[in-house]
C-alpha cells in the first residue's frame, strides 16, 4: 500500500513540474525571439479609406492613437474647389465650375505657378515701367500709388504684393505692381490676342463688408491712350465691391464699360478668368460667367498686370493686412 502511494505522488509531481518547466522553456524562447526582432515597439498604420496614396509614409512620434505614441500615417491625393480646373486630366480653363474645366483648349501658352521663392524676371517686371528709373526701387505710379520693387516678394507659393503706405490725398502712396510688357522684362514677357483665355486665383484683403485699396487683376495694351483696350478682370471699386470694367477709346474718346459684380469677392482665394474672343470679352469668377461685353481693341496684344494703390474714399489699409495674394497665372489659346 505505502509503495503504491509513493508511485502516485511521484508521477503526480513529476507531471506537475513538467507541466512548470514546459511554460518557463516556452516563455523564454518568446523572450528571446522578441528580443531579437524589430517589433519591440508596435506601430499602427493610419490610412484614409479612400484616395491614392501621393506621398511617402510618414512617422508620427507624438500619436496617442498608437502603441508607444508612434504610428504611419498615408497622405491621399485630393483636388482642390480651389485650385483649377481639368478636362481629361489636362489643366483647362475654369469654366463651369466644379473643377470641369473648358475642352478645346489644350495646353498652357504661359503660366506662371509662383513656387519659386523670387519672381521670375523672365516674365514679369517688379513694378511699373522699371526702365525709366533704372537702379531705383521706386518706379511709375499706378492707382495713385508710386510702386516699388521691393513691396513685391514670393513665397509660399504665391507672389505677395502689399501696400505699404495710404495717406488721404497724398501722391506719394507706395503699393505694388508686376507685368508682363516685353520691353519692361528681362526675358520674353507675354503678350495675348483675340483667341486667349487668361485665368488667375487671386486673394483680395477686406474686412468682411469692404475690400481694402485700390488692387486689380487686368490686362492692357501697349499704345498710349486706350487704343489698345484695358480689360480689368477683377478690380476693386471705389465702394470697396468687386468689379470687371473694360475701357477703350472710340469716337469721342476715352469710354468705360463699368460692371460691378454682385456679392463679396475678397478675404479668400477666387479664380478669375477672361475669354478673349473676337469682338467680346467673356469674365468668369470661380467658373461661372459674371458678365460679358462687346470690345473695340481690334484684337490688339495685350500683356498681364498685377497690381495694389490706393485712392482717396477708398478703404485704406496698409502693411500685411494690405496683401494682394495671386497663387498662379495660366493662359490658354484655342
Amino acid at each position: 500500500m505505502k509503495q503504491k502511494q509513493f508511485n502516485y505522488f511521484k508521477e503526480k509531481y513529476i507531471k506537475k513540474y513538467m507541466s512548470y518547466a514546459t511554460v518557463a522553456i516556452i516563455a523564454l524562447i518568446g523572450i528571446f525571439l522578441l528580443s531579437t526582432s524589430n517589433a519591440t515597439t508596435p506601430f499602427i498604420s493610419v490610412e484614409t479609406e479612400s484616395g491614392n496614396i501621393s506621398s511617402p509614409a510618414t512617422l508620427f512620434t507624438n500619436d496617442q492613437s498608437a502603441s508607444g505614441n508612434e504610428g504611419i500615417k498615408f497622405g491621399t491625393k485630393s483636388t482642390s474647389t480651389n485650385s483649377g480646373c481639368e478636362i481629361n486630366s489636362t489643366v483647362a480653363p475654369c469654366i463651369g465650375g466644379n473643377n470641369q474645366g473648358a475642352s478645346g483648349w489644350g495646353n498652357t501658352v504661359f503660366q506662371d505657378e509662383f513656387n519659386g521663392t523670387s519672381l521670375d524676371t523672365s516674365k514679369w517686371a517688379p513694378c511699373w515701367f522699371p526702365g525709366a528709373f533704372p537702379g531705383s526701387d521706386i518706379c511709375g505710379a499706378m492707382n495713385d500709388s508710386r510702386t516699388l520693387k521691393s513691396n513685391v516678394r514670393v513665397e509660399s507659393g504665391s507672389v505677395i504684393l502689399r501696400q505699404s503706405s495710404v495717406t488721404e490725398n497724398s501722391p506719394e502712396d507706395h503699393g505694388a505692381l508686376i507685368m508682363t510688357l516685353p520691353s519692361e522684362v528681362n526675358g520674353p514677357g507675354f503678350t495675348m490676342t483675340d483667341g486667349y483665355f487668361a485665368e488667375a486665383r487671386v486673394y483680395f484683403p477686406g474686412n468682411g463688408s469692404n475690400c481694402y485699396n485700390w488692387p486689380a487683376w487686368w490686362i492692357n495694351g501697349g499704345q498710349p491712350g486706350f487704343g489698345d483696350g484695358e480689360i480689368d478682370v477683377a478690380e476693386i471699386g471705389g465702394t470697396g465691391r468687386m468689379g470687371s470694367n473694360y475701357h477703350f477709346d472710340r469716337g469721342s474718346g476715352h469710354e468705360t464699360d463699368n460692371n460691378p459684380i454682385s456679392g463679396y469677392w475678397c478675404d479668400g482665394y477666387h479664380i478669375y478668368g477672361v475669354d478673349r474672343q473676337e469682338g467680346q470679352n467673356i469674365v468668369y469668377f470661380d467658373g461661372q460667367e459674371v458678365v460679358r461685353y462687346p470690345t473695340y481693341d481690334n484684337g490688339a496684344p495685350q500683356y498681364l498686370i498685377f497690381n495694389v494703390g490706393y485712392k482717396t474714399g477708398k478703404t485704406p489699409k496698409s502693411g500685411p493686412e494690405s496683401d494682394v495674394k495671386v497663387d498662379y497665372v495660366r493662359v490658354w489659346k484655342k
